[in-house]
């Protein structure tokens, strides 16, 4: 079934008009002035090594502003490096 030209041309304005959107809320959120989506974000990692890696990535894009400030980041590795998640 072919879909119309200006079918496609809504679908892709749709899509733009929703990135501008969560691109703008996003900014608010690194700004403080409206809530981020969460309170807690849990990373789990393999391996320690890799746990202090993503420690390391976590605070550089915080300290960078890249992160909502609100939201607690925190990085738990595997029990005795045994890959349990997927």
């Amino acid at each position: 079934m072919a879909v119309s030209t200006a079918l496609l041309n809504q679908s892709a304005d749709n899509l733009r008009e929703v990135l501008r959107r969560n691109r703008e809320r996003y900014h608010q959120q690194l700004l403080g002035r409206e809530p981020a989506g969460w309170d807690y974000c849990v990373l789990t990692a393999s391996t320690l090594q890799q746990a202090r890696g993503y420690k390391l990535e976590l605070e550089r894009r915080r300290r960078a502003g890249w992160l909502p400030q609100d939201t607690l980041y925190l990085v738990v590795p595997d029990l005795r490096e045994r890959c349990i998640g997927s």
